[in-house]
């Protein structure tokens, strides 16, 4: 929309600059989201394996 409309944007915003920065995130997202996946199967298993350990601890 911003480049279409470029009159809406004052002269003193980097309207190129914030564009390139939209753009990066456009093309990190898909990157950060799996890692936030990635993270959370993580955090499951570590979840597990704490439960598991705390089972064998308490069965001697």
């Amino acid at each position: 929309m911003l480049e279409q409309n470029p009159q809406v944007v004052p002269p003193s915003v980097d309207l190129a600059g914030a564009l390139l920065y939209l753009r990066t995130l456009d093309r990190l997202q898909p990157l950060l989201d799996r890692l936030q996946r990635l993270a959370e199967r993580d955090d499951d298993t570590e979840l597990a394996l704490s439960a598991d350990i705390m089972a064998f601890s308490l069965e001697t």
